[in-house]
């Protein structure tokens, strides 16, 4: 009993170490543009987009900022959202956003079409 208590205490501390921050990805780059478009939009609660296997996702640089790792990504993707009259219409966006280790986002370029 009391060795299976040992063992829950060590494997408890063995788990408490610190982890690495997560490094940037295709996933948070892709995120990110989306809450930039959103925020360009009239409606953006009608917002549908282009899943991350449509849309193309693709890494630009690898740097050091701060130091901290810091990956850019190309995202190009469409979003079909409602206009001020109620339609809906697909948009097609072309966006920059560059990750720092740690998830910090920040878009550098937003277009859309």
């Amino acid at each position: 009993m009391k060795l299976n208590i040992i063992l829950g205490v060590i494997l408890l501390l063995i788990g408490c170490g610190k982890s690495e921050p997560a490094k940037p990805d295709k996933y948070g780059a892709y995120f990110t543009c989306q809450d930039g478009v959103k925020r360009k939009l009239k409606t953006p609660s009608t917002a549908s987009f282009s899943s991350i296997s449509e849309s193309n996702v693709t890494q630009l640089r690898i740097g050091r900022r701060g130091g901290k790792d810091e990956i850019q990504f190309l995202v190009v993707g469409y979003v079909d959202a409602q206009n001020s009259f109620g339609a809906k219409l697909r948009n097609n966006f072309t966006c920059k956003a560059t990750g720092q280790t740690g998830d910090l986002w920040r878009i550098d370029s937003l277009y859309i079409q």
